[in-house]
């Protein structure tokens, strides 16, 4: 039998926020794409050069020579096992008197998120090479042995091990490497365990041999691997052991570069399996274990990202640096902040909405490159929908309904997706003008020209939009087959920053009612008394449905009407304040 996954339906628009500044020189310094000048910093031209290459969420070592005696590394995105000062700490310590200057840098995304690297200017001790294995071009170079010898011993400190170990060459860029769009059944992962004579090799468990029943009654915790490409990572049950498997965790996500499903055991756990990697660690990087950890951490039935454009104050800015941009709250599910999935879900949003509109929809701090074609041909998707049915507004989802089922045979339960390339996609269009649920609005065509947009986007074999799916696919086997650390009501109480954005402005709300309420603009007065006795609604209700629309509809329906009819009057007269 078969049970379909639900997940939560993602909807994004653009954003932009205003960053403060960043405080002392001796901070944090932030790559600026209007000014990207940085001549006063010797190392900062390659660690430019090495961002264009890696504007996606990527977690390496990399190392460059700049003159005969001088060495330039990059730490980008560390995990965070150790906090920033420790790791500053050791690294001093590490590096001892060679260490002749040490830098934070942040490249955008965005206007106040970023991703940090750590920059170190060495002096080498020698002459001595020694080879190491290239992420980009995933075969061995020389580099200076003193420093690799000390790059392998932090990375032993950050993943738990040395197996996995690699250091980008500066001096090479990533090549373009094809990326196929793979579909996976249950019957395949079934099949593929279930061979005759399949045995499976402990890279934990002194290289013992396993069969794949074994596996799934008492083979211990550890890395897998079988013939015909095949690695499996058998997890322990409970979220609370997770940190125990670190290591082995490390080895599967450089040993793989697509997952192709999990394997729930009941009390034993689950298996995560894997293809060994056949594309680039620069092209595809190792899946993250602080994400694992995340999504073990806070346990939630969902993840939820958006931008939120019906908020109080969402629109364009008139004024000041960002005059021109548009600027939006964040929905942000607490398991995402400061996270690579989340950073890896507003760009494949802003990829979603800039290529589905021809190009023509800018982000700040997005350098992307533009595709040779786009999937509404010569329309943008809004033009298409206006022509075709009259549409006013469009809505845009990556929607992970139907993305993955879980299938019971022979009492496993077997998590498997329709495909890697992509996740689902919706376009709502709408019309200002018709009184009608959104959904009268999915006509078929909308469905047909979505699975095109699918199959578009699948078929470009962008390593953002693969990750994004391989996440959200590691995301449901842990809240599928894993016990969390903490119950559910054991979570963190405090508000995440998406609640305190929404309580920030809820204030800012109700002082703006109250304003207009004593001497505002007698129209606006009387669309506000309207819609408040029409719904029935409390200043505390109006405000609160002004400052988080999103979460007021969830708890609030009169009669079952969706509050969408009364969002759109009022943020019309917002917009026309």
């Amino acid at each position: 039998m078969s049970r379909s996954v639900r997940f939560a339906s993602i909807c994004w628009v653009a954003i932009l926020f205003h960053t403060p500044p960043l405080g002392a020189e001796s901070g944090p310094w932030s790559y600026d794409p209007a000014d990207s000048s940085c001549t006063s910093h010797v190392g900062c031209p390659q660690w430019v050069s090495f961002r264009k290459q890696h504007q996606a969420p990527y977690q390496a070592m990399a190392l460059g020579q700049f003159e005969s005696s001088e060495a330039l590394v990059i730490l980008s995105e560390p995990p965070p096992v150790l906090s920033k000062q420790q790791l500053d700490d050791f690294l001093i310590a590490l590096f001892g008197d060679t260490l002749l200057e040490k830098r934070h840098y942040r490249w955008m995304t965005g206007v106040d998120g970023w991703l940090e690297d750590i920059v170190l200017r060495v002096r080498l001790d020698g002459k001595a090479r020694t080879g190491v294995l290239s992420g980009t071009t995933m075969k061995s170079w020389e580099a200076p042995a003193d420093v690799v010898d000390k790059l392998r011993i932090l990375h032993q400190v950050l993943f738990r091990t040395t197996e996995g170990f690699w250091v980008d060459d500066l001096s090479t860029s990533p090549a373009q490497t094809p990326i196929e769009d793979i579909r996976v059944s249950a019957s395949d992962l079934q099949h593929w365990f279930n061979t005759p004579g399949r045995t499976w090799t402990s890279a934990t468990d002194g290289e013992k041999k396993y069969s794949s029943k074994q596996i799934f009654t008492d083979a211990p915790i550890g890395l897998y691997r079988s013939a015909g490409g095949l690695v499996a990572l058998l997890l322990p049950p409970t979220g609370e052991r997770l940190n125990a498997s670190i290591a082995d965790y490390r080895r599967f996500a450089v040993e793989t570069d697509v997952l192709f499903g999990a394997i729930g055991l009941g009390k034993r756990g689950a298996v995560l399996l894997g293809r060994s990697r056949q594309v680039p660690l620069a092209v595809l990087p190792p899946l993250r274990f602080e994400t694992l950890i995340a999504f073990a951490n806070e346990p939630q039935p969902q993840l939820e990202q958006s931008y939120e454009r019906q908020r109080f104050f969402a629109g364009r800015i008139v004024s000041g640096d960002h005059a021109g941009w548009d600027w939006a709250p964040i929905l942000l599910s607490r398991q995402l902040q400061d996270g690579e999935m989340g950073t890896l879900l507003n760009l494949a949003d802003q990829i979603l909405k800039s290529w589905s509109e021809h190009g023509k929809v800018d982000y700040f701090a997005f350098g992307y490159p533009k595709p040779p074609s786009y999937p509404f041909g010569e329309d943008a998707a809004s033009e298409y929908f206006a022509k075709k049915m009259g549409a006013d507004s469009l809505i845009f989802n990556w929607n992970t309904g139907g993305l993955a089922v879980i299938t019971t045979m022979d009492q496993l339960d077997f998590l498997t997706f329709d495909r890697t390339g992509a996740l689902p996609i919706l376009y709502l269009p709408g019309s200002s003008g018709e009184d009608q649920d959104s959904d009268d609005l999915f006509s078929d065509d909308s469905k047909e020209r979505a699975e095109d947009a699918r199959n578009y986007f699948a078929s470009m074999q962008d390593p953002i939009l693969i990750r994004v799916a391989q996440n959200v696919i590691l995301f449901q086997a842990v809240q599928s087959f894993l016990a969390p650390v903490h119950p559910p009501a054991m979570t963190n109480s405090q508000p995440s920053r998406s609640e305190a954005v929404g309580r920030a402005l809820e204030e800012k709300a109700s002082s703006w009612l109250a304003s207009q309420t004593k001497s505002g603009d007698p129209n606006l007065q009387a669309l506000i008394v309207k819609i408040k006795t029409d719904y029935r609604l409390s200043d505390r209700d109006l405000a609160r449905m002004l400052s988080s629309p999103r979460e007021f509809e969830r708890e609030w329906r009169p009669g079952g009407q969706p509050i969408q009819r009364l969002g759109n009057p009022a943020q019309d007269a917002l917009t026309e304040l």
